[in-house]
């Protein structure tokens, strides 16, 4: 009997992977649907492993990014629409793209496609190029017959989830300047511009400040051991990174963020608009309400709010309403509660989400702004307080020079 190697999304939103022997791949698929999994594609297999040569890190292919992956989907629905065939439009993108990783997948998927394979096989094939979310909205779009559809709406998805990960980044990106203006000041004062002063004051003979002698102090032990803080810097952030991998710990501290003021309100409003957003698209393509939901739980970020969507999935199986197990959680907004009531209610949850997520993905940017207007200034405030004590220890340092000449 033949093997075959299949790719599947677990109950808990994770990608699977293995082989398993059938008759068939439709056999395949059967088995990991009564094992509670969501299939994504199987493909027969001699057995045999492949080994994957070792490369240079200059050797290795450049990975499609996220915006290439974006540009693609669109450009792939316009040329579907116009009525161009699946392979065609594959071979035309393929064309017109000028990144040379962006040419290797196509043209991949254009071959696998000419060979029989479906587009969402073709898309499998190609490793962890295409999540699992969007490779089951092409399954979705393949067995609705309306594939320039759904890659339209997979577009605009991206797209919107793109634009509202950008605002936020954009919205960061002064204060952080700020912030790293401010360090190199004080790293300049630390190791040129006190040292300087210090031969000068010691000459004198006169008791310094106590102003200027705290910043004194604190520049010698920069001075003497900056490398090693820069180093258990590093090594710190290095430990908290590996701590936030696992999944208890990067829990945790979304919980912590999520009840914090102001980052609160926008940790929450981020995970509630991706939520929104992820389900209504997966729902408006003909997925399943509980494979839509395995599929969100992948998406979604936020560990809390998978966790959340986890629960929500295992009481409607048993015949709960969405809204009644999502208001169980106390993070979770009025508003997208009401909703998604609403939605269920009329039979209309698709665009009470697609409201919802319209909705927070708006107050995620109001949020931003209204944290950074109290934000900027006391950044302005602190950082340039921190600055003038040091320009005042010196200047305290002078003056009592300038005193003991008079």
């Amino acid at each position: 009997m033949p093997h075959f190697r299949y790719k599947a999304m677990g109950e808990d939103g994770k990608p699977i992977t293995g082989t398993m022997e059938a008759a068939n791949n439709s056999e395949v698929i059967s088995q990991l649907q009564s094992m509670g999994h969501f299939p994504i594609s199987a493909e027969p297999t001699d057995g045999a492993e492949a080994v994957t040569p070792f490369q240079w890190p200059w050797q290795r292919q450049k990975a499609l990014g996220a915006a290439q992956i974006t540009a693609f989907t669109r450009q792939l629905a316009t040329l579907l629409s116009a009525g161009l065939r699946l392979d065609d439009a594959l071979g035309a993108s393929a064309k017109r793209a000028g990144d040379p990783a962006a040419i290797r997948v196509l043209s991949a998927l254009q071959s696998l496609v000419q060979e029989g394979r479906s587009f969402s096989a073709s898309l499998s094939a190609q490793g962890a190029a295409f999540d699992p979310f969007y490779i089951a909205m092409i399954r979705a779009g393949e067995a609705s017959g309306a594939m320039d559809v759904i890659l339209g709406r997979l577009a605009d998805y991206r797209e919107q989830a793109a634009a509202t990960r950008s605002a936020v980044i954009s919205a960061l990106i002064y204060p952080l300047l700020l912030l790293i203006v401010t360090m190199v000041a004080l790293l300049v004062m630390l190791t040129f511009v006190v040292p300087q002063f210090e031969p000068l004051f010691a000459d004198a003979g006169q008791a310094l400040p106590l102003l200027t002698q705290v910043v004194f102090a604190f520049a010698h032990v920069f001075n003497r051991f900056g490398l090693l803080l820069l180093i258990a810097g590093f090594s710190g952030a290095w430990w908290a990174r590996g701590r936030l991998a696992e999944p208890r710990v990067l829990r945790e501290m979304y919980a912590f963020a999520m009840r914090a003021p102001y980052l609160g309100e926008i940790v929450t409003a981020v995970g509630v608009a991706q939520f929104a957003r992820t389900l209504a698209t997966l729902i408006a393509n003909g997925v399943p309400l509980l494979d839509a939901l395995d599929l969100s739980r992948g998406v979604v970020r936020n560990p809390v709010i998978a966790d959340a969507i986890q629960e929500a999935r295992e009481a409607i199986s048993e015949g709960r309403s969405l809204a009644s197990t999502l208001e169980e959680h106390d993070w979770m907004p009025p508003l997208a509660l009401q909703l998604i009531s609403v939605g269920e209610t009329s039979g209309e949850l698709e665009s009470m989400l697609e409201k919802t997520a319209s909705t927070y993905e708006s107050e995620v940017q109001t949020t931003i702004k209204r944290f950074l207007t109290v934000l900027e200034p006391a950044l302005i405030l602190g950082l340039g307080g921190v600055i003038a004590i040091f320009i005042v220890a010196i200047l305290m340092a002078m003056l009592a020079m300038n005193s003991l000449v008079i």
